[in-house]
């Protein structure tokens, strides 16, 4: 009767075990594909990620090139302040000669 009480005593708790190991299985297979959802995820953000340094490195070069458009558009802008002003300082010298000239 000991004996026999034993073994349903250790017939229980192996069924026991049986019962957490498959709930833990269950866990096991529910995690990995966690792990293989959030390996999916990074990839997705690392390639984003990527997209967006190559689209910031194309931004840069486009600022480049309107600063440097900028800078030759305000050289030529100077430059043609300074042949205006110097237009006007010719254009009151011939006023002054034309009005000598009348004097």
């Amino acid at each position: 009767a000991e004996l026999e009480k034993r073994l349903t005593d250790l017939l229980a708790q192996m069924e026991q075990i049986k019962a957490e190991n498959s709930k833990l299985q269950a866990e096991k297979a529910a995690l990995l594909k966690e792990i293989e959802d959030l390996k999916k995820r990074l990839a997705d953000l690392e390639k984003k990620y990527l997209d967006l340094l190559k689209e910031v490195e194309k931004l840069k070069a486009e600022k480049a090139g309107l600063e440097k458009a900028l800078a030759e558009a305000l050289a030529k802008l100077a430059d043609l302040e300074q042949k205006y002003n110097e237009l006007l300082k010719e254009n009151e010298k011939l006023k002054e000669q034309l009005q000598q000239a009348r004097d």
